[in-house]
């Protein structure tokens, strides 16, 4: 086999960019996590918020103390304030994860790009190897028959 292996001279760009790519992901599914965790935060609050409402009314009900229910609405109004940081807090998350998802599509398409620039440099390079193949040989034949005719019009002296 008388094929060179293929050298993409952009070998060390692709590589880079491939690196950039996994990096990108990483830094997502890293978003992608702390806004997951937020949000079972944001849904125990949430819970926490309906309990409590449910509690209150059991004790106003129930006509106990009012210092209790004070305690109760007191607590609400925290919670109520904790959701709100909470969606405020899930909502610059989420604006994050968007650059991050564009700053992975960004890489990926560089990534592309460098790739598919190997891949045609692949093809023009065995298209090559092929030219000069089929060249060699088409010169063997020529040259077989250029000894037969040699040989059959008696030039074969010097055989």
């Amino acid at each position: 086999d008388r094929m060179k292996k293929f050298i993409f001279k952009l070998a060390t760009v692709l590589k880079v960019r491939r690196s950039r790519e996994d990096i990108r992901k990483r830094e997502l599914a890293e978003v992608q996590r702390v806004v997951e965790r937020e949000k079972s935060i944001l849904m125990r609050f949430q819970d926490l918020h309906k309990q409590s409402r449910e509690d209150l009314k059991e004790i106003e009900k129930s006509k106990i103390d009012i210092s209790e229910v004070r305690l109760y609405q007191n607590y609400l109004i925290k919670l109520e304030r904790d959701i709100e940081k909470q969606i405020l807090k899930l909502k610059q998350l989420e604006i994050e994860l968007e650059k991050r998802r564009q700053k992975l599509v960004e890489a990926t398409k560089e990534k592309k790009i460098i790739e598919k620039l190997e891949e045609k440099e692949k093809i023009k390079y065995i298209e090559k190897f092929e030219r000069e193949e089929q060249k060699f040989i088409d010169e063997l034949a020529s040259q077989r028959h250029i000894r037969k005719l040699r040989f059959m019009s008696g030039e074969n002296v010097g055989y």
